[in-house]
């Protein structure tokens, strides 16, 4: 009997739990998403952090206008705000929703000299000279060296000086999935296509592309992205362009100064020299190893009037800085390899500017040979550089490119028991960018 009373007990509370369970389920919370349509009539407000870029679209929206109610708006973003895109549709949400507006895509990457010196143009003599124009410009980020082994590549090292508008909202690509379909999809009007894809060495990263722009017209949805009214690169020499196809007026095009010789001076922040060298397993090619750094010292003395009486002062790198994709690589360079925890300075000294044009203007791009001494570890080696340059919104911007071998400064290839082996041959890239000294 009392089993039996037991067992009775216990079926009763078993149904008492079922119904408090049913109960409780018949009036559940909002969802996330119900959550965000009931409060859609409040203002969001952005975290301090950059929020996923789904996050990030349902925070910044708001509620559909109606028929009567004009363009599309959204709660302003912040200028600091960079938003995700981790898929085409992180972007497209906001290209659709901007559709009643002329639309300006700018493609830059934070470490490219002359892609911020087009953002500082598009803000200075575009942005702010028709501040009441109906244009939404996004500026789509992305690290220019896979990895983000360079510091100025990274997503907290974009220059938040440029492209504070209203009207401008940021982007991440930190996959470059917008870059790349841009690249494969939009046409783009400017040099062969075929300079756009980054290589060093062998080694091909794809092709991407930067310091670029992409017009389109309102009404111009993303079904149609793969046709926008004016395309091109780089920025700063397609200002006519852009002021054209987007329709406005802009204030006078930056000259440079007027001045016949100008001292430039190398600006560490937005210039970098990279190193690449082949790594092999038992003999076989397995991996380009590249390393860069940003502590750089120099100065270019530009004579326009005469351009073969130009200078070159000696370029200094501190090599201890130099970083790659494995710390360990890092640390056996600063302690056994190059020694340069002991000796950090790297020094070109240049002797000699061969192949300089007679005349020069703004806007071309020269090639030339630099030649002088290389010196590591107290150890001085003639080198020659093939130098490519231009003078670009009164800023002096290129690209000088060499290969050495390591045993001429008496250093031996790294190698590990005979199975892990760097190259002899080192390629070095210098990016620069030079501002007039003030």
């Amino acid at each position: 009997m009392k089993a039996c009373l037991r067992k009775t007990s216990l079926i009763l509370l078993l149904l008492l739990l079922t119904a408090c369970n049913t109960a409780t389920e018949e009036t559940p919370e909002p969802s996330s998403t119900e959550a965000t349509s009931l409060n859609a009539s409040t203002p969001a407000t952005l975290p301090t952090t950059t929020p996923p870029a789904t996050a990030s679209v349902a925070s910044t929206a708001t509620s559909a206008p109606t028929a009567t109610s004009g363009p599309p708006t959204r709660t302003p973003i912040p200028a600091d705000t960079m938003i995700d895109i981790n898929a085409l549709e992180d972007f497209s949400i906001f290209f659709d929703e901007d559709a009643a507006r002329t639309r300006l895509v700018l493609v830059l990457a934070t470490s490219c000299s002359s892609c911020l010196a087009g953002a500082r143009w598009l803000e200075e003599e575009v942005l702010s000279a028709n501040a009441d124009a109906n244009i939404q410009v996004y500026a789509v980020w992305f690290p220019l060296v896979p990895g983000n082994m360079l510091p100025s590549d990274l997503r907290g090292r974009r220059d938040e000086s440029v492209l504070n508008d209203p009207r401008v909202i940021h982007f991440w690509d930190r996959q470059r999935v917008l870059n790349q379909w841009l690249a494969a999809n939009a046409p783009l009007q400017g040099p062969e296509r075929s300079s756009l894809r980054r290589t060093y060495g062998d080694l091909d990263w794809g092709a991407y592309i930067w310091d670029a722009y992409f017009i389109y017209e309102p009404g111009t949805t993303w079904e149609a992205a793969d046709s926008p009214l004016a395309s091109g690169y780089p920025l700063i020499q397609n200002r006519e362009n852009i002021r054209t196809a987007l329709g406005v007026n802009a204030g006078p095009l930056t000259t440079m100064n007027d001045d016949a010789a100008t001292v430039y001076r190398i600006l560490p922040t937005e210039s970098f020299v990279f190193y690449g060298v082949r790594e092999t397993f038992v003999g076989r090619d397995v991996n380009y190893a590249i390393g860069a750094t940003n502590n750089i010292t120099g100065a270019i003395t530009l004579d326009r009037d005469n351009p073969p009486n130009s200078e070159v002062e000696p370029i200094v790198v501190n090599i201890r800085d130099f970083s790659s994709d494995n710390f360990l690589r890092d640390d056996r360079i600063r302690t056994e390899f190059l020694e340069s925890n002991r000796y950090p300075l790297a020094t070109f000294t240049p002797s000699a500017i061969r192949g300089l044009p007679g005349s020069y203007a703004p806007g071309e791009t020269v090639q030339f040979e630099m030649d002088g001494d290389l010196e590591v570890r107290g150890v001085a080696v003639p080198t020659t550089f093939a130098v490519t340059a231009r003078l670009e919104d009164g800023r002096l911007v290129g690209a000088a490119t060499t290969q050495i071998l390591m045993t001429d400064f008496g250093l031996e290839p790294p190698a590990i028991a005979d199975l892990i082996a760097a190259g002899n041959e080192v390629d070095i890239t210098f990016e620069f960018v030079a501002v007039p000294e003030s």
